[in-house]
């Protein structure tokens, strides 16, 4: 019953894993930007390659995330250290039920920044 339920709940997590945006590769295109319709402030990443999953009308090239929490700087941060020193990165994008949190515009929104050693 044990193995039951632990296959049971890899089953469920891999599930939701696929329906999640994901990229792994070297960040090749970093660029911070200010809305002029705004006061928010964005940073725009690329990877090589694409993404399988887009929910958004992008390309699938384009990432993005603001500066408007601790956790979204210290994901600027980490994007930066791993673009100068040529390391590759695994994005991770939303696939909330309220799509208006999956995009910012046409870009993937970044929940997650894995570094991969």
């Amino acid at each position: 019953m044990k193995n039951f339920i632990c296959l049971l709940l890899i089953l469920i997590s891999v599930s939701v894993v696929a329906q999640t945006p994901n990229k792994i590769g070297e960040v090749t295109h970093l660029q911070v930007f200010k809305n002029p319709d705004s006061d928010t402030s964005y940073f725009i990443v690329q990877l090589d390659g694409s993404i399988g999953s887009n929910p958004c009308v992008d390309d699938g090239q384009t990432w993005a995330g603001t500066f408007d929490s601790e956790a979204e700087k210290a994901q600027y941060s980490a994007l930066l250290a791993a673009y100068m020193s040529g390391k590759s990165v695994n994005l991770q994008g939303t696939s909330d039920e309220d799509s208006s949190n999956n995009c910012i515009g046409s870009w993937v929104r970044i929940r997650n920044v894995y570094s991969i050693w």
